[in-house]
């Protein structure tokens, strides 16, 4: 059984590759990519962004 600390620090591990391996995704599609859920996703980027380790950029516009 996994401790829900580590359960965490292997969802984040898992965001940070996956965003490192395709460049900056909007969160469901990244949520797609890990498995996660979307709440999941927001739990483990928000510190991220908080910290000044991702930054959250602006949709493209359509057909960018």
């Amino acid at each position: 059984m996994v401790s829900a600390s580590l359960a965490g620090e292997i969802n984040r591990a898992r965001v940070l590759k996956t965003l490192y391996a395709n460049g900056p995704l909007p969160r469901p599609e990244l949520a797609r990519l890990t498995g996660s859920t979307r709440a999941t996703i927001g739990q483990i980027v928000t510190p991220l962004i908080d910290d000044g380790l991702l930054c959250e950029l602006e949709p493209l516009a359509s057909g960018a």
